[in-house]
């Protein structure tokens, strides 16, 4: 299951940093959401800090479960996701997050997440990748989007230019007509499948799978 699958790459990307870093480890902090019913779900937090080449990192893991309020149901059924408005349902949500900030200026701040909501037997996907440079390498940048271009045509054709295009808007401020700096990336939500009908899973494990890759040259 995708829980299962975000716990065991939280340990393959904070292995595969530390080993990039070459000084710092990892800590580990685990919660409960409620320390009287274990069902509730949990949390996976983990952090580097003082590391020669990530001055400070975090890769987190939550597994969430309840049932919808009636306040988060009508939400989702606006949204036309077919959920009983009078709220109840059960659901299940799964997500890892993560910032590495670098200690050299001249390598870029890297964010990504992958995550899905579960609820009266569907799910929806979301997740992106996107880098925040204090000094701009334009070859760094060209290979970063080419990376996660690369990756989204392997599963299919409408994804890059979507997803990138996705990712522009979330971060553009209309007010001050700028972006919230950064060169962008893909973001996606309440993905379900391709647009081919595939199911969405297999692409969404892809991009966990690959965040790392896309900043190790970088470095």
């Amino acid at each position: 299951d995708f829980g299962s699958f975000v716990e065991a790459l939280q340990t393959q990307i904070c292995n595969e940093a530390a080993a990039l870093d070459g000084e710092a480890v990892f800590g580990t902090d685990r919660w409960a959401r409620d320390a009287q019913d274990p069902s509730a779900g949990f949390g996976i937090t983990r952090v580097l800090e003082g590391g020669a080449v990530i001055e400070k990192g975090a890769v987190n893991v939550s597994i969430i479960r309840g049932k919808l309020t009636p306040q988060r149901a009508q939400a989702m059924s606006g949204r036309g996701r077919g959920i009983d408005p009078q709220g109840g349902a059960p659901y299940e949500a799964a997500a890892l997050s993560l910032v590495l900030h670098p200690r050299s200026p001249l390598v870029p701040t890297l964010r990504a997440d992958v995550r899905v909501f579960q609820v009266a037997g569907q799910r929806w996907f979301g997740g992106g990748c996107d880098l925040t440079p204090v000094y701009l390498d334009e070859g760094d940048a060209r290979d970063f989007h080419r990376y996660w271009r690369d990756l989204c045509d392997a599963h299919h054709p409408e994804y890059y230019p979507r997803f990138k295009r996705w990712c522009d808007e979330y971060f553009y401020i209309p007010a001050r007509k700028e972006h919230r700096g950064g060169i962008g990336g893909i973001f996606f939500d309440d993905l379900t499948t391709s647009p081919s009908g595939e199911d969405a899973e297999p692409f969404v494990r892809a991009v966990g799978r690959s965040i790392l890759g896309s900043w190790r040259p970088i470095v």
